[in-house]
């Protein structure tokens, strides 16, 4: 079950953005399998995900491949290697168009997860400004500090979206 507040931000949005509501509650077993797994750092006592109904929701746009920057990182060092590969080799024709063909399909699927990045976070600014029109305080897991800067995170949740309490800040 999901607060309110945050049921209504989801059913604006999904007036004109279609998404998805991955989780929203979480047993305390299940927060400790996702603290395992590194998808969350904050002991079950904290998360916003602990209280019935929920006051935190994690949810993409739809449709979504799962893909993050771990993912990011392992396609753009195999574009870089293809890249490197065409430029320190010397090539039979075969051998350069084979390269060529690796390096492309390395691109294309750099070019892909970037899309999903993308598409991610503007998920975010549409659920931050359907929040701030209905006047829900809300964090999130791309701007955990709420100050519209994405670089300054030393742990990206983009799907987490949860209640902010004014005070707390």
């Amino acid at each position: 079950m999901l607060h309110p507040d945050m049921q209504d931000v989801h059913t604006n949005l999904l007036k004109w953005y279609d998404h998805s509501i991955i989780e929203s509650y979480r047993t305390e077993a299940n927060h400790k399998r996702k603290v395992a797994n590194k998808q969350t750092r904050i002991p079950y006592s904290k998360t916003n995900h602990r209280f019935n109904p929920s006051r935190a929701s994690d949810s993409m746009p739809y449709p979504t491949e799962w893909t993050f920057f771990d993912e990011l990182k392992i396609a753009s060092d195999s574009y870089v290697l293809a890249c490197k590969a065409l430029d320190d080799l010397e090539l039979s024709h075969d051998d350069f168009a084979a390269a060529t063909k690796r390096k492309e399909a390395a691109y294309k699927k750099v070019l892909a997860v970037v899309h999903n990045i993308s598409k991610l976070y503007y998920y975010c600014g549409a659920f931050r400004g359907t929040a701030e029109t209905l006047g829900v305080p809300i964090r999130q897991g791309c701007d955990w500090d709420r100050d519209l800067s994405f670089n300054d995170q030393n742990f990206h949740d983009i799907p987490h979206n949860e209640l902010f309490d004014e005070g707390s800040a």
